[in-house]
């Protein structure tokens, strides 16, 4: 159900803990993976594909790798944009009435952490790393969002995470498993030990 209005305010979240903010930004840099993996199901799979949901979370999403050091440095009006694009978001899942929008491979990895990891991170720090290896995989611009978490402050390795190496390999290769029917780069490439021990050694995340 959409709420009728969301009250945030600016003067509370400009004092937030950086730890909270780097999470949220992860959350929403991970719109640029769950993207690609709608792209990929929609050549594949036929599945149906909505631009104008794509617009609502690829822009914000966008905003925050070209922004990174103002969010670093909190300034009002970069902050405001954060929290409207998560907002933005939670209203392109209603626009589509699917979560596709904001959730792929980054989220099923987050979830395996969260059932193999004996102290999983925040949701977004885990999506934050899960859409490095995801961006890796689908052979996109992974840098570049990798370089705007580090400068936000948000964690880009497993140990920041506090996840152990084969805990991360275990969690990509469970995570065809979590809503089998939603079908990502995991599964286009059939993910194996190898692929995802190569993700994490080039991408720096180990």
């Amino acid at each position: 159900m959409v709420p009728g209005a969301v009250i945030a305010d600016l003067d509370i979240l400009l004092n937030a803990p950086s730890r909270t903010l780097a999470a949220g930004c992860g959350d929403l840099l991970a719109k640029l993976s769950a993207y690609e993996d709608w792209r990929l199901a929609h050549e594949v799979k036929g599945e149906e594909f909505d631009e104008v949901a794509v617009a609502m979370t690829r822009l914000p999403a966008e905003y925050v790798v070209h922004a990174a050091r103002a969010i670093r440095d909190r300034r009002p009006a970069a902050i405001r944009l954060v929290v409207r694009g998560l907002i933005v978001s939670g209203l392109a899942v209603e626009v589509v009435g699917t979560s596709r929008p904001v959730s792929g491979s980054e989220h099923k990895f987050s979830h395996a952490l969260d059932m193999l990891s004996n102290r999983p991170a925040m949701h977004g720090e885990q999506v934050a790393v899960g859409t490095i290896l995801s961006l890796y995989l689908h052979q996109d611009h992974w840098q570049r969002v990798k370089r705007a978490l580090e400068i936000i402050g948000a964690p880009t390795t497993l140990k920041a995470l506090g996840v152990d190496k084969e805990i991360a390999v275990r969690a990509m290769l469970h995570a065809p498993k979590i809503r089998p029917g939603r079908y990502t780069i995991f599964q286009h490439i059939n993910i194996d030990r190898r692929l995802a021990e190569e993700a994490i050694t080039s991408t720096g995340v180990d």
